[in-house]
């Protein structure tokens, strides 16, 4: 499987927002893997790693910038953007290789970000919350939380001409 995933914070000002955004983006190289993208109900932290929960099944762990925490508890609410890219992301545009930044426009971030900001990739977007700490109490599962497309999805993104 060839499901692909990127952390990074996007500054408010490119994004017309008064704070930065912390991200988490999914991605799959072909249509057939895009269901098999997870859709976290919640986000863990452990130090610079974060793990999406499904409820309460464990995801792969990611890891996220210093940046990434601190904007997570200090300007977002303890919770980060989740994208769901629902189109397959440009297959000549790997993203395993790269190392995870700290802003949006760092030279290691896959280029297939460019499409779904310029919103010519179809996703879905959802906030979900982050809890962070080693033991199992601090851990904030949303089990309520729907796991299915359409309903877990805060926002669509359409692309022009669809």
């Amino acid at each position: 499987m060839s499901v692909h995933f990127t952390t990074f914070v996007a500054p408010g000002a490119v994004l017309s927002q008064p704070h930065d955004i912390p991200f988490v983006v999914f991605g799959a190289d072909s249509a057939g893997e895009t269901a098999d993208i997870p859709l976290p109900t919640s986000l863990h932290r452990l130090g610079n790693e974060v793990m999406p929960l499904v409820h309460a099944s464990w995801g792969h762990p990611m890891h996220v910038t210093d940046l990434w925490a601190q904007v997570v508890e200090e300007q977002y609410d303890r919770s980060a953007k989740v994208v769901v890219v629902l189109d397959p992301v440009p297959a000549d545009i790997s993203s395993e290789w790269a190392e995870r930044t700290e802003g949006m426009f760092g030279l290691d971030l896959p280029p297939w970000l460019a499409l779904l900001f310029d919103r010519q990739l179809h996703a879905v977007t959802r906030d979900v919350p982050v809890t962070s700490g080693g033991g199992l109490a601090s851990m904030g599962m949303v089990v309520g939380a729907p796991t299915t497309l359409p309903a877990w999805a805060h926002q669509e993104i359409i692309p022009a001409g669809r």
